[in-house]
């Protein structure tokens, strides 16, 4: 997901350890920020006079998260949390046939260590490991892609480009045309060339990047993209971002296709998709190593029958 804070220099070693399988203390929560304070108004300031349509932006997000935009929502506490194991499961009988399930695994442990030495060469990034995906948010992204075959993806928010890197290589293994349309802006006063830079140069042909705000690109590039067969959105976790980026999203869905929320459980956006469209196949899973819940919906217009992992 993308930040709003001032930047920080990280190890890439420390900051990968989520998705790498190295972090074993426990889950991930966010650092305290009012040491930042003072920097990152002064940034705005500044972005004021350079780009006032990016500072109004910014600081809408931040009134947004400040008046209770992300808070953890009750609909899904009361669903039961599903296990990846009863995910692949079902999700089995939703899809064409495709590699087996232990293939599939094989596959994506050689993706993520394609990453791992990524990460070793990038050595110091301004990304926190707070913006890293969850392990499992780059295996949903990855086995729903190879599952889909999908011939567009869209993801809102990049950052380091973890999430970006697995569906990049999901996209390649499923020797198919499919592209991913990416959407970030990068943390104030980062340079926008450090958004997705752990995507290895293998991979990038598939991918467009579009630096901005998800509710202001979405409408200009949506309408020149074919139905969408995967939608990620990890960007700006408030109830009204998340709505609009899914209210623009829903019209472009192909009849076989998903949609992943991240931090699912931090905003009603993921419970109001199921009242907008119903999904085939809908699963609320916990995160690995991050303390926030994932919502996955699968939708097959050839089937009728509504179910839950």
């Amino acid at each position: 997901m993308p930040g709003t804070d001032s930047p920080q220099i990280h190890s890439s070693a420390d900051g990968l350890r989520l998705w790498t399988g190295q972090q074993s203390d426990g889950a991930i929560t966010r650092p305290a920020r009012s040491g930042r304070r003072v920097t990152k108004w002064l940034q705005l300031a500044r972005l004021a006079v350079v780009n006032p349509r990016e500072c109004s932006d910014r600081i809408r997000g931040l009134l947004e998260i400040r008046l209770g935009g992300t808070r953890r929502t009750q609909p899904l506490a009361s669903r039961e949390i599903a296990t990846w194991d009863s995910l692949a499961d079902r999700a089995a009988t939703h899809f064409p046939p495709s590699p087996s399930r232990a293939e599939l695994e094989r596959d994506f442990e050689d993706v993520r260590a394609l990453l791992a030495r990524r990460a070793d060469q990038l050595g110091r990034t301004p990304y926190p490991l707070e913006l890293d995906a969850d392990p499992l948010l780059a295996r949903l992204a990855y086995f729903l892609t190879r599952w889909l075959k999908p011939n567009v993806v869209v993801e809102t928010g990049v950052a380091l480009g973890v999430t970006t890197s697995f569906i990049l290589a999901a996209l390649g293994d499923a020797r198919g045309e499919g592209r991913l349309v990416s959407i970030d802006r990068p943390p104030l006063g980062v340079p926008c060339e450090m958004v997705g830079q752990l995507v290895p140069d293998e991979l990038r042909d598939r991918w467009t990047l579009h630096i901005g705000t998800s509710v202001r690109v979405l409408p200009q590039v949506l309408p020149q993209l074919p139905p969408i067969g995967l939608f990620v959105q990890d960007s700006l976790f408030t109830s009204r971002n998340v709505r609009q980026e899914l209210s623009h999203i829903i019209p472009r869905l192909a009849p076989r296709s998903a949609v992943v929320a991240n931090a699912a459980d931090q905003s009603d956006g993921f419970s109001w998709l199921a009242s907008q469209i119903d999904p085939t196949l809908v699963a609320i899973m916990r995160a690995e190593r991050k303390s926030e819940c994932i919502g996955v919906s699968v939708f097959d217009r050839t089937t009728s029958e509504p179910a839950s992992a």
